[in-house]
């Protein structure tokens, strides 16, 4: 199965891990196939500089350390499709 997770779930488990969390990622990553969206990757370091600028690193090293296929968003959609 893909999976996609949002920025919250990103950012939880960045600044907040909890074993349960934990498990559920290693879940994903072991038996499923993990999404991220170039939008939620850019997100996700937006909020962690603005909230947590010491953390910012540690963005890079999960992603580094996380098997995902990344689907590109484009920075200017046209809003009348939705």
């Amino acid at each position: 199965m893909r999976i996609m997770l949002d920025t919250n779930v990103l950012f939880s488990i960045l600044l907040f891990p909890r074993p349960r969390m934990n498990a559920m990622i290693e879940i994903i990553l072991t038996e499923h196939k993990l999404i991220l969206s170039s939008f939620i990757l850019n997100e996700l370091k937006e909020i962690v500089q603005q909230k947590f600028p010491s953390k910012i690193g540690a963005v890079d090293q999960l992603l580094l350390k996380m098997s995902y296929d990344l689907v590109y968003s484009p920075e200017d959609m046209d809003k009348t499709l939705f």
